[in-house]
């Protein structure tokens, strides 16, 4: 029996990135996809040496600008438990305030998907890690999300995609998506995987993290106890 563990988790800024470690240790992932990520973060993860014995980064990719710094999306394996095989990165399309950035010089890069394939001993699988652009219409979202499910639309292997969609609303268009590309959502257990307050008093959650997957079997998924981010870390385990 082949067992795989996913991680997804958005930082926040990078604000979250210090409490990596704690999560690493108690959970050991096969796979940790992160967003908003700061660029120095990536070379310094993890700051743990035992840790950073087991684990290396597959892919890093550019996100958005803010704060003048680059946010990225980073993928890491634990090479103790999977082999690095290839990866490559394609250029998801912009939403409006995006192209308004663009014209204006502030954001020369749009926003990406990274696609990282891996073996499980002799089984070759392929995870996606991305983070889509908020503050859009449904539509741009859809435009997004079709790109990268187009990208996987002549696969066979097994698939695991993770990140922060960004698609509080519009669920059942989100499901139709996945109908129509043969994928199954590992997080339907879970109603909320980000929690904020409105002027710090009106408690708000949404659902925007997701795990999608085809080619294996779900085991289970977890939300685990967030740390600087609005965002809970999600665990999903799979038989491959």
């Amino acid at each position: 029996m082949k067992k795989i563990k996913v991680l997804t988790y958005n930082l926040l800024y990078g604000k979250a990135f210090p409490h990596l470690e704690k999560i690493i240790t108690k959970n050991f992932p096969d796979i940790i996809g992160v967003q908003e990520i700061e660029e120095r973060q990536v070379k310094n993860f993890p700051l743990n040496k035992s840790i950073n014995f087991a684990y290396e980064l597959a892919a890093s990719s550019h996100s958005f600008n803010k704060f003048g710094k680059n946010y990225n999306i980073a993928t890491f394996y634990n090479k103790k438990t999977l082999k690095f095989s290839s990866f490559n990165y394609l250029n998801l399309p912009r939403n409006i305030y995006e192209k308004i950035l663009y014209f204006l010089k502030k954001s020369p890069f749009p926003r990406s998907f990274i696609s990282s394939y891996f073996l499980k001993d002799s089984t070759k699988f392929l995870h996606i890690n991305l983070h889509l652009s908020p503050w859009s219409t449904d539509g741009a979202k859809v435009r997004q999300i079709k790109k990268i499910f187009e990208s996987i639309s002549s696969l066979s292997l097994p698939i695991i995609i993770t990140g922060d969609f960004n698609f509080p609303y519009g669920k059942k268009r989100f499901e139709l998506l996945l109908k129509e590309y043969n994928l199954k959502e590992a997080t339907k257990n879970l109603s909320f995987t980000e929690e904020s307050k409105i002027l710090k008093i009106i408690p708000v959650r949404l659902k925007l993290d997701y795990i999608l997957y085809r080619g294996m079997k779900l085991i289970k998924t977890t939300r685990l106890e967030k740390n600087s981010s609005d965002h809970y870390p999600i665990l999903a385990e799979f038989e491959i």
